[in-house]
C-alpha cells in the first residue's frame, strides 16, 4: 500500500458513501449540532468525525485489472471518514492505495511507482 493525498470530489465520482450507503443528511445535522454520538449508528460515526476531525488514512483497493478483477467499492475501510470529509467540503484525503498502480494512476490522475 502506498499513502498519498486523493482529491475528494475525484473518489466521490467513484464512490460516493450518501448515495451508496443513503446516510440520512438531517441526522447527521442533528447529531453534529447536539454533539451526539452516543448511539453506534452511521450518523452518529459520520457526526463525530466531523466534529473531532481524523488521522487515519482510508483504505482504497483499485482491483486488478489485468486479471480482470475491478471491486465494486473501492473503499474497503473508512466510509464514515470519506463521509466527514465530503461534508467538510474537504480537497484532499489521505489515503493508503493498493491494488495495481497503473490503474491507480489512471483512475486518479496521480503517479505512483508502476
Amino acid at each position: 500500500m502506498i499513502p498519498i493525498y486523493l482529491s475528494v470530489k475525484k473518489l466521490k465520482e467513484y464512490c460516493n458513501p450518501y448515495q451508496f450507503f443513503k446516510f440520512d443528511k438531517k441526522e447527521i445535522q442533528r447529531r453534529v449540532q447536539a454533539k451526539d454520538f452516543y448511539d453506534i449508528n452511521d450518523e452518529s460515526r459520520i457526526a463525530y468525525f466531523i466534529v473531532n476531525g481524523f488521522k487515519v488514512p482510508i483504505e482504497i483497493d483499485v482491483g486488478i485489472p489485468i486479471l480482470n478483477f475491478y471491486p465494486k467499492w473501492l473503499i474497503t475501510d473508512g466510509n464514515h471518514r470519506f463521509a466527514a470529509a465530503i461534508w467538510l467540503k474537504q480537497k484532499y484525503i489521505l489515503t493508503n492505495i493498493s491494488g495495481q498502480n497503473n490503474y491507480a494512476n489512471d483512475l486518479f490522475n496521480i503517479n505512483l511507482p508502476i
